[in-house]
Parts: C-alpha cells; structure tokens; sequence
C-alpha cells in the first residue's frame, strides 16, 4: 500500500515550475512581459539553439532595486498585486510572482540590473536557486536577464523539446505577437545565424506587420478603428486583418490580444473566422491581428499559471463585438461591382395600355443599340457582332433584400444585383438571340 506524503520542496518547485515553464519560449514570455510591466521601450532577445542553450533578455526599464533583486526570484514575490481586490483588475502582465522563482528553479540565472536613481547597479547569479554570487556594478539602467542550462536537472521535461529550428521558430513567433501588440516599443531579436527581426517602435502598427508579412502585404491589409459602441458596454475592437485575398491555410497568423496581453481564445478565434464566411467558401483562414480593451473586472487572466488562456464575463457580447467590428471592416474593403449597365426607361402601366408600351421604343447597352421601329431593309450593312460583355464569375446567393436586390458573394467580394434589371437584361438578351 503507497503511503501519503508531502512533497519535498525541490520536487514542489520543479512541479510549480514545470506549470509556467513548458520550453524556451515560456522563459522568453515571462521576461519580456516583465521588460513591458518595467515601462522598457527597447528590449533585446537573443537565444542560442532555440533556446536551449542561453536566452538573454535585455531592457531599458525603470530596473530592480538594490534591495530586491533578491527577493525578487522567491517564490510569489511581486509588485503588481497587493490584496484580494486586486486580482479583480489585473492591469498589469505578470502578478503571479511565479515566473522569475520558476526559471531559477530549472537554470542558471544571472541578472544585471540597475534601477533609476541607483547610484550603481547589481550582478547576482543563481543555479537553481541557489546563490552563487553577487557584487555591485556601474551598468546602464534597466535589466539583464541570462538563462542558461535550462531544465538540466529535469530530463523528463527537457526530452520533450522539439528540434532546435522549432523552437527557435516557437520564439520568433512570439517575439512578433509581442511586437504587433506594442508597436510603440521596438523589439530585436537575434537568434544565432537567422536573420535579426527588428520593429522601430514607431506606433505604427502597419510598420511592424510589415516587418513581418513583408511591406507590400501589409500595405494591403485594413486597419480596425476603435469605434465605441454603447451596445458592448465598453468593450473596444481594434486591430489590422488581411483582406479575404490574404488568408491562409492555417491558423497560425491569428494574433488575439486582450488588455495588452496574449491570449488563446477560441471565442475570440471563432468569431474572428466566422466574420470572413461571408466573403469566402473555402477552408483557409484569416490573418491578422485583434487588440480588444475590456473592463478589467470583466475577463479572468488568472485561469492558468502560464496566463495565456482568459475567460469572459459575457461571451457573447465579446463574440458579437470582435465579428461585427470585422465585418463592417470587411464590407468597406469589399468592392460592389455594377455588373449591369443598362438604363431603363420610363413606363407607365395602366389596365388598358397598349401591350407594345410595355417595351421601351429602344433597348440600349453599351456597344448595342435595339430600334422596334427600324426598318429592317436598314440592317443589312449592321455589324451583327455582340460585342464583349465581361462575363460574371460565378455567384454564391447569400440572400435578398427588400424583394428587390440580390446579395452574392464572389472571388472579388460582394455583388449587389438590382434583380428587376437583371430580368429585364435577360429578356433583352433572349430578343437579341432571336
């Protein structure tokens, strides 16, 4: 019979860490959100071997105090939160005071960092959480990060890495999610040979998916704008998102944000790709990015320990939000081709009318013209040629409006045909067949 025990405190900490730290790319997540709760405006990533080597993350942030570079890798340490309350209106990205405690607990750690107004700064370097050295320094403001060896004293979990090129992919995806939801901070990363990513922190959103879709897609994609709606009670959409000619196979270039932060979302994902279904019948998937403000005690980021994953007061009040908010975009891109230039002429139809006046003395397209009282002894010099006509891609019906237009959906966006025209043109092309 097993017999009940409590945990060391080693195999509680590797257990607790293993909850934030998955691969490289957590370690990468949790110091860059603290370079962002910081107020850094540049900040350097550089990885060797995906990761699985070193990590440093460097800052220009407000900085650790002398005093608390220490404490700051105990466990639930932080200075986000203070009471219950707060944890009603997370503003910030990290509060659980979990991160800097969990990577110690798997690797080396050596930190430099210097806080404003310090006269000096400070070096202390960790394995494990163990404290290895410390001394002062004279360094620039803000904080080093370094992160090596990591969950060296815990195969089990190392064996589950992927390649090196995947993670190093894990992480440059995610330094680009990082860099689209704060265009104003600008990001390098550098990862052995590959090619450096670099933002300017310009703001400029479309600056920054530039960068990472290339400057001629990006030029093509639509901006959101934040439009307050009384009807969301203070929910606000914005973001960047391909037209329908941009999407993808994939989901892989869904970027969803939520108060600044990451998130996976499926109520977000779903309504982001079901505001595309009317432009499209296929089964490729939107780009682009979504940046939604909620009020902060309407949405729950304390769901995992990773903080990815976040849960809405009201559901579909979000989901209505993002895909209205999408769709209006769509439908201002989309064109609305006149696909029938034809010019009706003006009838009046009474009980005894003539039947002949139900046909306009001239029927008139562009290229063609149709007399009913021509003589047909004039036509034989008449080039009896139709000339071209653009012929209309094929259609899907969505609906119809007012008993009087068609709503279709086409490979260039949506066509809006005047039904009682195109009725008319069809008659018109059956008399100049006959």
């Amino acid at each position: 019979m097993s017999v009940i025990r409590i945990l060391s405190p080693e195999i509680a900490a590797l257990i607790a860490a293993g909850e934030v730290i998955e691969r490289p790319a957590s370690v990468v997540k949790e110091l860059v959100e603290n370079s962002l709760d910081a107020g850094a405006d540049r900040i350097f990533i550089s990885t060797s071997a995906g990761g699985m080597n070193s990590i440093v993350v460097s800052d220009n942030g407000k900085g650790i105090e002398l005093e608390e570079v220490e404490v700051a890798f105990e466990r639930h340490s932080t200075s986000k939160i203070y009471s219950e309350s707060d944890l009603e209106s997370i503003e910030t990205l990290g509060f659980r005071g979990e991160a800097l405690y969990s990577i110690s607990s798997v690797s080396q750690v050596d930190v430099a960092t210097r806080a404003r107004g310090e006269s000096k700064g400070v070096r202390i370097s960790l394995d494990n959480q163990i404290l290895i050295s410390k001394s002062y320094a004279g360094i620039d403001y803000g904080t080093t990060i370094s992160v090596s060896k990591l969950f060296e004293n815990f195969p089990a979990r190392r064996k589950f890495f992927k390649s090196e090129s995947a993670e190093a992919n894990r992480i440059y995806s995610l330094v680009q999610k990082f860099a689209i939801c704060n265009p104003e901070i600008a990001f390098e990363l550098n990862q052995d040979s590959s090619r450096p990513f670099r933002t300017s922190g310009s703001g400029d959103l479309t600056d920054v998916m530039g960068a990472i879709f290339g400057i001629s897609e990006a030029s093509k994609m639509l901006r959101i704008s934040e439009d307050y709606d009384p009807n969301w009670e203070g929910t606000l959409v914005s973001g960047i998102i391909g037209n329908p000619s941009q999407r993808r196979s994939n989901r892989s270039r869904i970027f969803l944000f939520v108060n600044g932060r990451l998130v996976q979302s499926r109520t977000l994902s779903y309504a982001f790709e079901q505001a595309y279904k009317a432009f499209s019948s296929d089964n490729k998937f939107p780009v682009g990015a979504i940046m939604l403000r909620v009020p902060l005690d309407e949405v729950d980021v304390n769901v995992h320990p990773a903080k990815t994953e976040v849960r809405f007061e009201n559901e579909n009040q979000i989901f209505a939000a993002v895909q209205s908010s999408i769709r209006t975009t769509l439908l201002e891109y989309a064109p609305v081709h006149s696909v029938i230039n034809y010019q009706r002429a003006e009838r009046k139809y009474t009980e005894k009318s003539d039947p002949s006046t139900f046909w306009p003395t001239t029927l008139t397209s562009p290229g063609f013209e149709y007399d009913k009282n021509s003589n047909p002894s004039n036509v034989a010099g008449i080039n009896t040629s139709i000339p071209y006509q653009e012929v209309l891609p094929l259609l899907r019906v969505l609906g119809q409006v007012s008993d009087t237009y068609i709503i279709c959906e086409g490979p260039q966006g949506i066509y809006i045909i005047d039904q009682h025209a195109a009725h008319e043109r069809i008659i018109y092309e059956q008399i100049v067949a006959d």
